[in-house]
């Protein structure tokens, strides 16, 4: 996996996204499982993560 990020133009972006990266970046975890409904999935580097505590996780 890589941790690099590519420049991008907040402005091009929704705002949700936004805060995602944000916070994702300055490590604020608990601030990025927020953004998620507590239903959503999320599929990263091949694997599903269900529910806000398999993504908190």
């Amino acid at each position: 996996m890589n941790d690099t990020f590519t420049a991008y133009d907040p402005a091009t972006l929704p705002a949700p996204v936004v805060a995602y990266l944000d916070a994702h970046e300055e490590k604020r975890y608990a601030d990025v499982a927020a953004l998620f409904a507590s239903g959503a999935t999320v599929l990263d580097d091949g694997k599903t993560y269900e529910g806000i505590e398999a993504i908190r996780a």
